[in-house]
């Protein structure tokens, strides 16, 4: 059986001098405060059936995490329960599609390949594993009675999450697909940034915003950056949190003399 990529933890981040908030991947990364993203503020959306879809949600993970136990007693399933709980949640939020057992092909396709690049900061490694992440979830579902009538048939989900692979990545490489903030934060990730250290966010925000224009108008609109004039230490670049680039003042990194 194919399961998720070690080490896949989810967080959400606020990236504050761009005004926005995004989900993190990666090795490590876990929620601070054991808040869920929406907890956290990743959504406006609101409405009397809200509580009843979390419910519902947080009940199925956990009859996935027992069966999974039994399935594989080496896995993480901690962590495979977070990388699942953020995508049901994406898929609630942000397509409309509340009920967790139910996965068109169209629903399916445009979460991996829309919603994750916009609203998810990972790197190419962390993408790669959404596909066997979901692939045991719908093995899941369909193993247990859950797989709703209303899903693709059940014998089309391994050709519709083969077909997907690549797509995930192209999706990961192109910048339309994703926002200013996973462009500006993508970069950092990708240069060490850890974006669940606030003093790194911090220092990684006043490098950007000492860019020259030009760069900072690259960064944002492809996410992409050859040969800035300053490059990004993630080591020594350390900021804090009501520093200058979040408004406030001073800073607790490298100086001109530095």
């Amino acid at each position: 059986m194919i399961g998720p990529s070690p080490g896949w933890t989810w967080s959400a981040v606020s990236a504050g001098a761009l005004g926005a908030q995004v989900l993190a991947v990666g090795p490590g990364v876990r929620h601070a405060d054991g808040m869920t993203p929406r907890a956290r503020g990743s959504s406006d959306r609101s409405g009397p059936s809200d509580g009843a879809d979390e419910r519902s949600r947080a009940r199925l993970l956990e009859e996935y995490s027992a069966w999974r136990a039994g399935q594989e007693p080496q896995a993480d399933v901690e962590d495979e329960a977070d990388i699942l709980r953020v995508m049901l949640e994406l898929k609630s939020d942000e397509l409309a599609s509340p009920d967790p057992r139910e996965w068109t092909e169209a629903v399916t396709g445009t979460l991996l390949t829309k919603v994750i690049p916009r609203r998810v900061l990972q790197r190419r490694q962390d993408a790669m594993g959404m596909i066997p992440a979901l692939a045991t979830f719908f093995e899941f579902l369909q193993d247990s009675g859950q797989w709703s009538e209303a899903s693709m048939p059940p014998e089309e989900t391994g050709r519709v999450l083969t077909s997907l692979e690549f797509a995930v990545l192209e999706a990961l490489d192109d910048p339309s697909r994703r926002s200013f903030s996973t462009n500006v934060l993508g970069y950092g990730v990708e240069h060490g940034l850890d974006p669940t250290d606030e003093e790194a966010l911090a220092g990684y925000f006043e490098w950007y915003t000492a860019l020259p224009h030009a760069e900072r108008i690259l960064l944002s609109d492809t996410g992409r950056l050859e040969e800035p004039e300053v490059p990004y230490d993630p080591e020594t670049m350390r900021g804090m949190p009501n520093g200058p680039a979040f408004g406030g003042q001073g800073i607790d990194g490298p100086s001109d003399e530095d």
